[in-house]
């Protein structure tokens, strides 16, 4: 997916801005606080349609105002369309409502195929959050390549709050007969089932990805160069969806006690995790912010790289605030990795000359481009 043209309208401190970014890298430049992330977390908006820096659309609208409004226009499969967001306040909260080419479209029956990557502060917990956020990188690659896999996502977490819910009712002295709890291990089982399958199958695909992206990227000995590992909670000895639902059923089965005592499901795909080692320890518990920084670096791009390789679309890599991220030593060396994929960067400096790049300055949410702009995309 190229974006040929991007229209914000009313978002944060951005009143109107349009904007024609290159096919390969577009760099804005400027002060902190103009609205050079905003741009980030717009394009971010219409192609993954979640909000990158807020659990509220309330916090998106420029304050004072009742809508807001991002059109943007993206070449897909030789085809050109007009996906736009539109928010509307009603009362305290903000609708929001999809359109393509002006008619209205709901998630599903979109025909916007791909999806932005984004790279930025808030990644880092990749390595230093806990595992959900990790199951969360898995789970963004399989939600954009996979359709079935956001189905079988939504009807698991339904399924585990209901039969936490029993358990908790059951663990309180309110006993039921025990079919209940049977017929939600029953469907609980067939959709992790699906999750597990779909996670064992990305990962040896995506691993060795990560890692020949880290030969490219770590400034250590070759010997000291962290690797990743992939811990379902749940032992994946076989890859047929049957044997492992089965599999999972007779262990809720025999870990019922425990979770009759507790008022919780044990075990489960919500209990993965996706580890980064370096030799026998914990890559997090001895690396420096820039060894982090690397790694989280690779991961994300490795997701748009395997992203592409799936769907056959590249997705839009979005880069905040890189000179803040990195030294000039690993900056020389993203574009090699975001080679082939159309680029946004946030920076407080101008590296045109470097990345090739068209270049918009950024002053209180005013976007002024610079010159022509060479395509960096190769």
């Amino acid at each position: 997916m190229i974006i040929k043209s991007l229209f914000i309208q009313q978002v944060r401190n951005i009143r109107n801005a349009a904007l024609l970014p290159s096919p390969g890298v577009t760099v804005f430049f400027g002060d902190n606080a103009q609205g050079k992330t905003t741009v980030l977390e717009a394009a971010y908006l219409v192609t993954n349609q979640k909000n990158l820096r807020s659990s509220s659309y309330v916090d998106i609208v420029k304050d004072g105002e009742i809508f807001a409004k991002i059109v943007l226009t993206a070449e897909n499969d030789g085809r050109e369309y007009a996906h736009e967001l539109r928010l509307v306040r009603e009362g305290n909260r903000f609708k929001k409502t999809f359109f393509e080419n002006g008619t209205q479209k709901t998630r599903a029956k979109r025909e916007l195929k791909s999806s932005a990557v984004f790279f930025g502060p808030s990644e880092m917990r990749l390595l230093t959050g806990p595992p959900s956020r990790r199951r969360s990188f898995l789970d963004s690659i399989l939600m954009v390549t996979e359709p079935r896999y956001g189905r079988a996502y939504n009807a698991f977490e339904k399924i585990l709050r209901q039969r936490n819910k029993h358990l908790k009712s059951l663990a309180l002295g309110r006993r039921d007969a025990d079919r209940l709890l049977s017929a939600y291990d029953e469907q609980l089982s067939l959709a992790a089932a699906h999750l597990w399958k779909a996670r064992g199958d990305l990962v040896p695909e995506l691993l060795p990805v990560v890692h020949e992206r880290l030969k490219l990227f770590w400034r250590g000995k070759a010997e000291a160069r962290p690797w990743v590992s992939y811990k379902p909670a749940l032992a994946l000895d076989s890859s047929d969806e049957q044997q492992i639902a089965a599999r999972y059923a007779k262990t809720l089965l025999r870990l019922r006690p425990k979770e009759l005592v507790r008022g919780v499901t044990a075990l489960g795909p919500q209990h993965d995790d996706l580890v980064c080692f370096q030799g026998t320890h914990e890559f997090s518990e001895r690396a420096s912010q820039g060894e982090m920084k690397a790694v989280v670096f690779a991961l994300m791009s490795s997701q748009a790289a395997i992203i592409e390789k799936r769907t056959g679309t590249a997705p839009v890599f979005l880069l905040d605030d890189i000179h803040a991220e990195f030294d000039f030593n690993y900056q020389k060396d993203i574009p090699l990795l975001c080679r082939g994929f159309q680029t946004f960067i946030t920076t407080t400096a101008n590296p045109a000359a470097a990345w090739k790049a068209a270049v918009y300055e950024v002053v209180e949410g005013q976007f002024n481009r610079e010159g022509g702009a060479a395509d960096g995309r190769k």
